[in-house]
């Protein structure tokens, strides 16, 4: 594939399916950035498979990519709008959040349920600002695998100009 109009045609397929994958991206109205669930990562992972023919291919597998993509993007779509009317599903396919540490105590169970390490725990501690466990009210695990931590709030018998 070194003749030069191939190389034309895989760059026109390119930024033609680039075109369609972001328009309808932001017609169906996706997540934010970080905000990806589950679901939202399979549809993205089958996507940029289904696409991959169709830049590179002939045209039949231009159109049949473009219709796989779309059809990827709209399953994904309706999955988050059941999810959005249905708790009970979008508990069960995007799953719920757990706490891990409370008062600054860590829930070694939730911990080994979460699949993570007390090293990975404490540095996700760390990469909050807090220098130990005692620093922490709550540390809790969120569906999306994002750490979330409420810090304890400073002793109220603590006087600094002392």
């Amino acid at each position: 594939m070194t003749d030069p109009l191939d190389l034309l045609l895989v760059a026109g397929r390119t930024a033609l399916v680039y075109g369609v994958v972001f328009g309808l991206l932001r017609l169906i109205g996706q997540r934010q950035i970080g905000q990806t669930t589950p679901s939202d990562l399979v549809v993205l992972l089958l996507v940029s498979e289904a696409v991959q023919n169709a830049m590179l291919g002939g045209d039949e597998t231009l159109a049949g990519g473009i219709v796989s993509m779309a059809t990827l993007l709209l399953v994904g779509w309706s999955i988050q709008q059941l999810t959005l009317r249905f708790p009970r599903l979008e508990r069960w396919i995007e799953g719920n959040a757990s706490v891990v540490v409370e008062q600054g105590r860590i829930d070694r169970k939730a911990v080994r349920a979460q699949r993570i390490s007390e090293d990975d725990l404490i540095a996700s501690l760390r990469a909050h600002g807090l220098a130990s466990l005692d620093e922490a009210s709550m540390v809790v695990i969120e569906s999306n695998g994002r750490v979330s931590v409420l810090k304890r709030p400073p002793d109220a018998r603590f006087d600094p100009r002392r």
